[in-house]
């Protein structure tokens, strides 16, 4: 096309176009015109070539100036910039509401989260850990690393939150140093502390409980890299950053978390079975129907324990039971309840026995039975335990023949005795002279006390069921800096006769020579009725 362009353009004006193309006399003059015009042609194509290489080269050898990559959760319909990732330390709750930790723009729905320990979210009651969403995704939602989720899971799909609108792909960093890696974890806790993430990890399905409440789920992002495959930024760093959210389950129904004494000595090996006994709680609810089944079943003046109740308030939990508390039956011994701390609003409330005691020289004691309601109808029981002995104290040390004399002159005359071993523990001599009780060791055991068939007696005490009394804890008992108080029990050893002493301490049963100079052997007075 292009020559026969040329040819038209060398005709003459004047030479008509049905002139033949074989005249001889105008042929040389054509193909001359023709050979300059193919030089000239070349001549330009050979100028432009060089140039059009340097101009291509000149546009391809830069990256892209472009935008660094954002996150988003709708496809960029907002867009959150820069290196904080605020959106990836959502959660979300089962009514819908989203929980961001502070306010930005990309998510204008989320309310900001100011939740505390006192101030915690409040879930539906049957809310479980599973319907608290966060973007750690769970074992069941393929997360085989939980409760971690790397940036590289959360490119591709289905999350693909980080998007360049440079049309640039964000590329993950599978091939790159591990420290390039960023990554965001969970971890839970309880209202005590423990960390609970296994937990959660292998039964997302379970309902939180107001008695493990506030939890506590830490969202953190870990310091990585976003790329970019082309352009100009290609790399966004995220900074460490990290959140703490605190959640509480409505509850619809009052219920007893737990029955607290002190907590010394309960772990370990002092430990009680876990049916009964928890090392950072203390004692369950047993049977509300058998009273004498459920902590505490010994009791003795000032000593105390604190009940939690989730549903209604220390408050409410005094208003319905009385500031004092009368047993239903037996006779001696109340009871006079106080908000923990004074927190009035609170769920934990202090029990403090009143009763017998040696200042007063006694006091008739029979055992008495109390029980805890939710309301002042009486209408809903919520704890009740049963006194079965009760205890006097003296951490004066004397010989076996003056503890015997204080307690003989307790009144009413008659009511009160030296204890037995197991009045005082659960625990066996260590060198196994007293009858052992089978499975237990020389340290006792958080247990609340029972009947034992074999011995004919109760098993467990006074120490195995309020643990250490020689502490300040119980600072208005009379056991405060005791050691021991003498037992009724003696053996022949190698040494002679001795007689036990039940520690005031940790349970361990000792044995002394009755007779032998009390500032020595450092052995006080425990008495018992009945």
């Amino acid at each position: 096309m292009l020559k026969y362009n040329c040819l038209e353009a060398s005709q003459p004006a004047s030479q008509p176009a049905s002139q033949p193309a074989s005249q001889p006399a105008s042929q040389p003059a054509s193909r001359f015109k023709i050979y300059q015009l193919k030089i000239v042609l070349f001549s330009l194509i050979l100028f432009l070539i060089p140039n059009y290489s340097y101009a291509l080269t000149a546009t391809t050898v830069k990256w892209i100036q472009g935008t660094l990559p954002y996150l988003t959760f709708n496809n960029g319909l907002t867009k959150e910039y820069g290196s904080t990732a605020l959106g990836l330390l959502r959660v979300k709750v089962s009514n819908g509401t989203s929980y961001i930790p502070s306010e930005h723009e990309a998510y204008p729905d989320a309310v900001v989260d100011t939740s505390s320990v006192d101030d915690p979210i409040m879930l539906e009651a049957t809310d479980t850990f599973e319907s608290i969403e966060t973007f750690v995704a769970l074992p069941s939602q393929n997360n085989n690393n939980y409760p971690k989720m790397e940036f590289d899971q959360l490119m591709i799909a289905p999350y693909e939150v980080w998007q360049d609108d440079d049309g640039d792909k964000v590329v993950p960093l599978a091939t790159q140093p591990a420290n390039l890696k960023g990554n965001l974890t969970v971890n839970w806790k309880d209202g005590l502390g423990r960390d609970i993430t296994d937990s959660v990890k292998s039964n997302p399905k379970q309902v939180l409980s107001g008695c493990d409440a506030p939890y506590a789920l830490t969202v953190e992002l870990h310091k990585g890299e976003v790329r970019t495959q082309y352009g100009d930024p290609s790399k966004l760093t995220i900074d460490n950053k990290s959140h703490t959210y605190y959640f509480y389950p409505k509850v619809t129904e009052p219920y007893v978390c737990y029955a607290q004494p002190n907590l010394d000595l309960g772990n370990g090996v002092y430990a009680g079975p876990a049916e009964q006994w928890d090392p950072l709680k203390g004692f369950k609810l047993q049977d509300i129907n058998r009273p004498e089944s459920n902590f505490p079943t010994t009791g003795s003046n000032n000593l105390y324990f604190k009940i939690r109740v989730e549903g209604i308030t220390s408050e409410e939990f005094i208003r319905a039971n009385g500031a004092t508390v009368h047993s239903d039956d037996g006779t001696g011994v109340n009871l006079e309840l106080t908000p923990e701390n004074s927190k009035a609003k609170g769920h934990i409330t202090r029990v403090k026995l009143k009763g017998p005691n040696k200042a007063n020289g006694g006091g008739e004691f029979a055992p008495s039975t109390f029980n805890f309601y939710a309301d002042g109808g009486k209408s809903k029981l919520l704890y009740n335990f049963k006194i079965g002995r009760w205890y006097i104290g003296d951490t004066s040390f004397n010989t076996y023949g003056t503890s015997r004399n204080i307690c003989n002159g307790l009144q009413p005359t008659g009511s009160y005795r030296i204890p037995n071993i197991r009045d005082y523990t659960n625990a066996n001599t260590q060198e196994g002279y007293y009858p052992p009780v089978p499975g237990k060791s020389m340290y006792y055991e958080r247990k609340i006390s029972y009947w034992h068939d074999t011995e004919r007696i109760m098993v467990g005490g006074l120490v195995s069921e309020w643990g250490n009394l020689s502490s300040n804890y119980y600072s208005e008992a009379n056991y405060v800096g005791g050691t021991a108080g003498w037992t009724q029990q003696t053996t022949n050893t190698i040494n002679g006769t001795v007689r036990w002493g039940g520690g005031f301490g940790d349970g361990r049963v000792y044995w002394n020579w009755d007779w032998y100079l009390p500032a020595v052997i450092r052995v006080g007075t425990t008495c018992v009725s009945p």
